[in-house]
């Protein structure tokens, strides 16, 4: 029992040992976890550890870089505010400065302008202007043209068809009806006439114009709209001149009788001219220089037509050449002529032409440039009574050398014009535009302020822009200040393009030069510029041409038809078919080499009124024709007259001698 109890005792107690074990590995168990879990933790916080040591070494480099940028920054910002203080203080003393000047200024002046104050547009208004005043003449002298076209044209087929009147009377047709017949078919000539002069006339001729215009402005493509209203007033007038030509041509045929009308022409009686009471002459011309004579006499109208038809043709001719000369005289004279040098410089400062060391060493270089002047050029208005023009005034330095820059002389008679320090000299448009000549004073106010009154001393040859020439004595003496030489005059021993070239570039390399130009450059520009006149040329010559050929093929037509008997008698007399024609073309040469030279003597006037009504504001036309002018204009007018000779050959020689001879009854 005691053993049992024991063994019982004994296994109770190895169930607690047992259970006290299994407790025991459970407390290892938990344990070693409990050790691993804290190395792990351990193991962790060392990695944490050691990334935040090498956060720590980089944020203690961190601040260290900063704390230096710091102290720099603090240098820096003490270095800019020490220098923005002394700008500050610089730039309030130049407010302070720049306020007393403000408050030591007089009260401003207003000026009040519209565009036509602007010298480009006032110049274009001008020259419109001028457009238009030859459009005003032109026009009466083409109508003058087309009555006369008109007249001998009609004429001429009233005259041929004499016997086709007389006919219709005849048949009981009224004056009215017949004379109607003539109207209308040359008013619808007119009409057609009308219809293909405007297409072209509202297109062509101003785009020529405009052309011959766009040398002096940088305007638009010009546009050349249909003008109904301006058609309306033109096709009118022409068609009234035409029929009223037309309606004289009638008159005569149809006051005769158709008995009348259906027998042929009667000749106009022959009587005596004044040349046969001339006996030392009458006596010693030729059979064929009295017949001549008679006839020319004798047919009045028809001389008076050629003559005048001749004379409106060569009138053109005269007036297209020598539009031709006037304009072309412009570059030389100018140029090469009035203009003595060939470069100009344009400096910031007049005390540079002496300081800059590369000017001065162009200037002393005699070699290379022999003559330079430097000069004061101011904008200005010229005024004489109630007119202003936009001038350029031009002051020498040295005023004993102006007349090496430019050439003052008289146009007309080519005398020169003396330069002193008390000469106040103009150009010849400036001096005409104001309608003053030497003696009279006019008012010059400069662009900047200033009026000065002058006495004119000289009015010298120019073309191209309006000059006042005064000494620096005088222009210091009229506006109380000395001149600023900003230009210089230099006249290039070595004038080639190479070596205008090199200079320039070598100039401009100076920072108190402007702009450099050179006289042949813009003689060459304006060269071209101005050879788009030739269109106008071109449309005088093809205008005169026409008109010569129309009037004397019509006038001769005229002759021919009238005189068909005579021709066919001289024709049975023997005469040769070259005696024949030349019995014709007598007459008309002789009515040729009349209207010529009457034409000549108009086309002067022409020529001048032309030019003066067609000139730009900045440029003076030529005023002189040439003698070759002259004779192409004439010897032109002789070649159409020989044409239209030519073109009446054949009909001269196919006169029939039986029918024209033959009697109508």
């Amino acid at each position: 029992a005691q053993y049992a109890a024991g063994m019982a005792a004994y296994e109770q107690k190895m169930s607690e040992v047992a259970a006290s074990r299994a407790s025991l590995d459970a407390a290892e168990q938990q344990l070693a976890a409990a050790e691993q879990e804290k190395r792990q933790q351990l193991e962790l916080g060392k990695t944490q550890t050691a990334s935040a040591e090498s956060r720590l070494r980089h944020a203690k480099r961190d601040y260290a870089e900063g704390e230096r940028e710091l102290v720099d920054a603090k240098e820096e910002y003490s270095d800019a505010l020490k220098e923005t203080d002394e700008k500050l203080a610089d730039a309030e003393a130049e407010i302070a400065d720049a306020q007393e000047r403000i408050d030591s200024l007089e009260l401003p002046e207003w000026y009040i302008t519209d565009r036509t104050d602007n010298v480009s547009y006032d110049s274009y208004k001008s020259n419109v202007e001028k457009i238009a005043a030859i459009a005003k003449v032109f026009p009466v002298f083409f109508f003058v043209v087309a009555a006369l076209v008109a007249l001998t044209t009609m004429t001429r087929m009233v005259d041929e068809e004499r016997t086709q009147t007389g006919t219709l009377k005849a048949l009981g047709y009224s004056d009215g009806a017949v004379l109607f017949y003539y109207l209308g078919y040359s008013g619808l000539a007119s009409v057609l006439g009308s219809i293909g002069g405007a297409a072209l006339g509202f297109d062509l001729l101003p785009r020529v114009i405009a052309n011959a215009y766009s040398m002096m402005y940088n305007a638009p493509a010009v546009i050349t709209p249909f003008r109904w209203e301006y058609m309306l007033i033109i096709a009118p007038i022409a068609i009234i001149v035409t029929m009223a030509a037309t309606l004289m041509a009638c008159c005569g045929e149809l006051a005769e009788k158709p008995a009348a009308l259906l027998l042929p022409r009667a000749p106009k009686a022959g009587k005596r001219i004044f040349l046969e009471r001339i006996g030392f002459i009458w006596k010693r011309m030729s059979f064929t220089g009295k017949v001549t004579a008679r006839n020319l006499f004798r047919y009045k109208k028809r001389l008076f037509m050629t003559v005048i038809g001749i004379a409106g043709c060569t009138a053109l001719l005269v007036t297209g050449f020598g539009l031709r000369d006037s304009i072309s005289d412009i570059v030389d004279k100018q140029f090469f002529e009035i203009n003595k040098y060939n470069m100009t410089v344009y400096v910031k400062d007049g005390g540079a032409v002496r300081e800059d060391s590369i000017i001065s060493g162009y200037i002393k270089d005699g070699s290379t440039i022999p003559f330079s002047l430097a000069v004061c050029e101011k904008k200005a208005f010229a005024s004489a009574g109630s007119g202003e023009r936009s001038v350029t005034i031009t002051v020498p330095e040295k005023t004993e050398l102006l007349k090496e820059a430019y050439t003052l002389r008289n146009r007309r008679s080519g005398s020169d014009i003396p330069f002193d320090e008390e000469s106040v000299v103009l150009t010849e448009k400036l001096a005409e535009q104001l309608g003053i000549s030497v003696g009279d004073t006019f008012e010059l106010r400069l662009e900047d302020g200033g009026t000065a009154e002058f006495t004119v001393s000289g009015v010298t040859e120019n073309y191209v822009y309006s000059r006042v020439y005064m000494s620096s004595h005088a222009y210091e003496r009229a506006y109380g200040s000395a001149a600023e030489y900003t230009t210089l005059l230099m006249r290039l021993e070595d004038d080639s393009r190479q070596n205008r070239s090199e200079i320039t570039t070598g100039l401009l390399k100076s920072e108190n030069v402007n702009y450099v130009s050179c006289s042949e450059d813009i003689s060459e520009s304006f060269d071209n510029a101005i050879s788009k006149i030739n269109y106008i040329v071109w449309v005088l010559i093809i205008a005169a041409g026409a008109l010569a050929v129309i009037v004397l093929y019509n006038l001769t037509n005229i002759n021919v038809c009238e005189r068909t008997r005579e021709l066919a008698t001289l024709k049975v007399l023997g005469f040769y078919s070259s005696e024949m024609c030349m019995y014709i073309f007598r007459e008309t040469g002789i009515l040729a080499v009349l209207g010529t030279a009457l034409g000549l003597i108009g086309g002067i006037w022409l020529h001048s009124f032309v030019i003066r009504t067609a000139e730009v504001e900045v440029v003076m036309f030529g005023r002189d024709i040439y003698a070759l002018s002259f004779l192409m204009a004439a010897a032109l007018t002789m070649v159409f007259t020989a044409l239209v000779d030519i073109m009446m050959i054949k009909r001269i020689k196919n006169v029939d001698m039986v029918q024209s001879l033959k009697a109508n009854e």
